[in-house]
């Protein structure tokens, strides 16, 4: 009885281990097919493709690189995880039996790496290909170090002109690949193709069933894509018509088989577009369309990540995660792509997502250079009005308002200007004059009245923008570009300025407007800026986080020195108070940023992925961080106009101060509260460029309010509007 119990138990026991290797749970193979110059419309209810909606996940993502927008750099892209670095020489992949310049690839392989050719595929370009990068790994480094064997198929050659983008993603840090076919061999000549040739769509049918049974990774590369993309400028608009057609249904044939050979509970497929279609690319749109399919891939949903937090959009940088993921492997250093998830959402959402993105993209270039020239002039030219003391003096008034309500007016473009810049331009000067004529109507009985309505009301809307999800700031011209790929959540360098700058001249300004305000109403103003900034599901903006670490507690030393007309009887007569309370101030904030990102789990932000990289690579790695930001910065101020609107604003302020002589020591004996928060915002400004990438644009913003504000006093001191009126309030508050 014992012996039938045991053998039934033991039976049992084989029976649960076999089926649990048949589960959901366990990880296959993952298939990334390269498919060039794909479309939204593409998979559009009727399209070619859009079958595939049904029964898989589909998303954009954003092929914006470093470097020249082309298949290398996004194959180079995906394969590091990181924006890629060295030369286009991704191209240069062979089978060792091919013939490379006379000689065979092996032999010239070893020659050049000095290395035993190990693989069926090997990259002979490795060295221009790596220059310029440091220790970054890459994906099949990764996969192949961890037991995983890895293949690749497929070329996008040209006649007399081979391209193997693909091995990039596919090789170790050797520049080999396990397995592999990428030779002229898949290639078939047509006459009616572009350049004469196309893809061997059943030779590659063929070679994926082959690999798939020896291999865990494979990556294919259609090919047809590129060069019907490459040689659509040879085509009539019919032609390029009929040439698309008959690569999309050969591609959507190709996915379908590879769904019947795959198994959806364990394998991975993934389709990714490496360029949008031409037409999308000349209007500057980046984002392509991507595709997944198979295990933990829920059907009709869409893509989303950590890295956009925006439903619909992903990176290329994700692609490699999830390939990780899918195996259980951590990512390589220098990678900062997060897992692809998937959301409830329809295929409007992406519709939607891309038309906003191409809208902003539209405006956004032309709207800034125009109202940073504008500010700079006006600057200038109410400068020198008040040397001239000019009649002129009362419309430089206004023109000062109005071009502190242009960062609240551009939160209302993306929802009322549409994607035509003459809408935008018209719906901005309308919100301009409209702000500035209530501003003024509301604010005509105390010269501070209209800036701090101003300013108090832009704090405000953007407090309450990004506690409700930055839905405002994300397509706002002011902030930033989706398409440009620097920041897809959270708020940005622009508006995270305009947040300092105006919370500063809010609290600082209401101090001499209203005598009784307590020093209270700042403090609690510049902390829940602060926990905004710090926040990662909320301002996720560590260089303002440390601006703000600093800038606040600068500002409230110098309101309470004036409170307390005895700066000894506040702090002490110490002179290491201030140094001691900003760091402690701005390691809390460091520490609070931290202590989120590990209660959601660890680098869901950026701040979370310099702690995780300091955690694994040591202080080098905040070294590299520091330099990058350096020659960024370096770079912009030299390039960019928003360096002449921060150095235009700061040589404004300075010469204000001693010139016309004795002006400014009466506006800051009138309002001591104000003045203090004008030299709070200068040094905010400066230390948003020091620790900021793109920290010139930070500083810029900063000083929108401060700068005007403070001409906007002295013009009404040397002639105000109505003199008597002023007088009066001016004698009534003294």
């Amino acid at each position: 009885m014992f012996r039938n119990v045991t053998c039934a138990t033991a039976i049992i026991l084989a029976v649960l281990a076999v089926l649990s290797f048949a589960t959901p749970g366990a990880a296959g193979r993952v298939i990334i097919v390269l498919a060039d110059g794909l479309q939204l419309a593409d998979f559009q209810p009727g399209a070619p493709l859009s079958t595939l909606t049904r029964q898989g996940a589909l998303g954009l993502v954003n092929t914006t690189t470093n470097s020249a927008r082309n298949p290398g750099w996004s194959c180079l892209a995906l394969a590091s995880g990181y924006p890629p670095t060295g030369s286009t020489a991704a191209e240069s992949a062979y089978l060792a039996a091919e013939s490379y310049a006379g000689a065979p690839a092996k032999a010239v392989y070893e020659r050049r790496t000095g290395l035993p050719a190990q693989g069926e595929v090997l990259h002979l370009g490795l060295a221009p290909l790596l220059q310029g990068r440091k220790n970054e790994t890459l994906l099949g480094d990764i996969l192949q170090t961890a037991g995983l064997s890895t293949s690749v198929l497929g070329n996008s050659d040209r006649p007399h002109e081979p391209r193997r983008w693909a091995a990039t993603i596919a090789m170790n840090k050797h520049g080999t690949v396990n397995y592999g076919l990428v030779g002229a061999g898949l290639i078939l000549a047509d006459p009616m193709a572009p350049y004469g040739q196309r893809s061997d769509w059943e030779s590659l049918a063929r070679e994926s069933r082959r690999l798939l049974k020896l291999t865990d990774f494979l990556v294919v590369d259609t090919g047809d894509g590129t060069r019907l993309d490459e040689y659509s400028q040879y085509l009539l608009p019919g032609g390029w018509r009929t040439q698309r057609t008959a690569y999309l249904n050969r591609l959507g044939a190709y996915l379908h088989f590879l769904r019947d050979e795959l198994d959806c509970y364990q394998d991975l497929l993934i389709m990714v577009s490496l360029r949008p279609a031409p037409a999308e690319r000349a209007g500057g749109n980046t984002l392509a369309p991507a595709w997944l399919w198979g295990r933990g891939v829920e059907a009709e949903t869409i893509l989303t990540s950590a890295t956009t937090r925006r439903p619909g959009l992903a990176t290329l940088y994700d692609i490699s995660a999830t390939v990780l993921n899918h195996f259980g492997l951590p990512p390589g250093e220098g990678m900062i792509g997060r897992p692809c998830t998937f959301a409830k959402e329809d295929f409007q959402v992406l519709l939607a997502t891309q038309q906003r993105a191409m809208n902003n993209m539209a405006v956004r270039s032309p709207l800034l250079q125009g109202y940073i020239i504008l500010q700079i002039l006006l600057l200038i030219a109410a400068t020198g009005l008040l040397f001239l003391r000019s009649t002129g003096l009362a419309y430089m008034r206004f023109a000062l308002l109005a071009l502190a309500a242009v960062p609240l007016a551009f939160l209302a473009v993306p929802w009322w200007g549409g994607g035509e810049l003459w809408q935008s331009v018209a719906i901005t000067l309308l919100m301009v004059v409209g702000l500035t004529g209530i501003v003024l109507w509301f604010g005509r009985h105390h010269p501070l009245d209209p800036f701090l309505l101003l300013a108090g009301t832009t704090a405000g809307v953007l407090l309450i923008d990004v506690w409700m999800g930055a839905r405002l700031v994300i397509d706002s011209p002011l902030g930033y570009a989706t398409i440009g790929g620097a920041r897809y959540y959270g708020i940005g360098n622009e508006y995270m300025g305009v947040l300092l700058g105006a919370s500063i001249c809010t609290g600082a300004g209401l101090m001499d407007r209203f005598a009784r305000t307590s020093w209270f109403f700042p403090a609690a103003l510049f902390g829940l800026v602060l926990i905004t900034l710090a926040t990662p599901t909320l301002g996720a903006n560590f260089g303002g986080t440390l601006t703000a670490a600093v800038a606040f507690p600068y500002a409230l030393i110098r309101i309470a020195h004036v409170q307390a007309k005895r700066p000894s009887l506040v702090f002490g007569s110490s002179k290491y108070a201030l140094p001691v309370i900003v760091l402690t101030v701005a390691s809390l904030a460091g520490g609070f940023m931290w202590l989120w990102d590990w209660q959601a789990g660890g680098a869901s932000s950026h701040v979370g992925l310099l702690f995780h990289s300091l955690q694994t690579h040591g202080p080098q790695s905040l070294l590299d961080v520091i330099q990058r930001k350096l020659a960024l910065n370096l770079k912009l101020i030299r390039w960019t106009i928003w360096s002449r609107v921060l150095l235009t604003s700061l040589a404004c302020y300075a010469l204000l101060v001693f010139r016309p002589v004795g002006l400014y020591r009466k506006i800051a004996e009138r309002y001591p509260h104000l003045a203090a928060a004008f030299s709070t915002a200068a040094v905010a400004a400066i230390l948003a460029m020091l620790v900021n990438d793109s920290g010139v644009v930070a500083g810029a913003t900063t000083m929108i309010y401060t700068t005007p504000i403070l001409i906007y006093l002295l013009l009404r001191q040397i002639r105000p509007l109505s003199a008597s009126r002023d007088q009066d309030i001016i004698s009534a508050r003294d």
